[in-house]
């Protein structure tokens, strides 16, 4: 994300289920990273590309995996 010019701050949680439960990303869509961009989140290996257009088009939904 760095690369692609995004300012990136990264915590490390023990327990990340905590987390994505708290923020009410569906146990499904579950996996290894997640990012807080905004009012999205970003869960998993998502292209760089996706998570532009998400921002550009702003969709009325909670994020993207």
């Amino acid at each position: 994300m760095e690369s692609a010019g995004f300012e990136v701050e990264s915590i490390e949680i023990e327990k990340t289920g905590s987390l994505k439960k708290e923020m009410g990303i569906l146990k499904k869509m579950w996996s290894c990273h997640t990012i807080v961009i905004g009012d999205y989140y970003v869960e998993g290996h998502v292209p760089v590309e996706a998570i532009r257009k998400l921002l550009e088009e702003q969709p009325d939904i909670d994020g993207i995996a």
